[in-house]
């Protein structure tokens, strides 16, 4: 996971859900991602605790998890002297934004629990408000179902997280010199793109360090 610095540090959140995607007892899957600045601070991906009747129920359970998990983010960000107004959750089902911001209790959601109905309040007294976001866009998409190794990837990236074989996307091409039987610190990104560099190559000896922060390589090959 690969963090940056210099963001303005503002909270928000993705929230997510696959409705009746377990074939066993048809529950839905929540899922959310948070956010402070650049970097990802939080997430989850637990199985809902009832049967959802519908998509927009699903969503809008996922976005009670998600409001919970963002309030108590902002209390513990005032003990570090971090204050904001309005924390924006991204959603990508329109009927639950639009039953987050309805304070009248309608026959198709009168079912729902009333644990779930707080974050009416929450919306209403500008602590939360609930946007739209494209699927394509929606970062949370990752914790709540299985997905294919293109759009699982690109999520991943999104997100911050990279394998070490494939960290090199921000190095663009490199080139790799003989550099036998040197010891020398290493920053971090040298060391994953050597690390990349090696497993391209395929070169037996690819380049290892124990420890990430700082590390010392004695290999064949460094980046030049």
């Amino acid at each position: 996971m690969l963090y940056s610095h210099g963001s303005e540090p503002v909270l928000f959140g993705y929230c997510d859900a696959d409705w009746a995607g377990s074939a066993d007892d048809r529950k839905s899957t929540s899922g959310g991602c948070f956010f402070l600045g650049d970097n990802l601070i939080s997430w989850f991906s637990k199985k809902q605790n009832c049967v959802s009747l519908s998509t927009a129920e699903a969503e809008y359970i996922a976005a009670g998890s998600s409001c919970s998990q963002l309030v108590w983010m902002k209390q513990m960000l005032t003990e570090y002297n971090v204050t904001q107004n309005v924390i924006t959750l991204f959603c990508d089902n329109l009927s639950a934004i639009n039953i987050s911001k309805n304070p009248i209790q309608h026959s198709r959601t009168k079912h729902i629990d009333i644990r779930h109905h707080f974050i009416r309040d929450l919306v209403e007294d500008k602590v939360i408000t609930l946007e739209h976001v494209a699927t394509e866009l929606q970062l949370a998409d990752i914790f709540t179902k299985a997905l294919d190794a293109t759009q699982f990837e690109n999520l991943r990236g999104k997100l911050g997280i990279y394998h070490s074989y494939t960290t090199c996307n921000k190095c663009g091409n490199k080139r790799v010199r003989r550099h036998p039987n040197v010891r020398r610190p290493m920053h971090l990104q040298e060391f994953k793109d050597a690390v990349h560099a090696g497993s391209v190559l395929d070169v037996r000896n690819k380049v290892m360090a124990s420890d990430m922060a700082v590390p010392t390589v004695k290999q064949k090959w460094v980046i030049t």
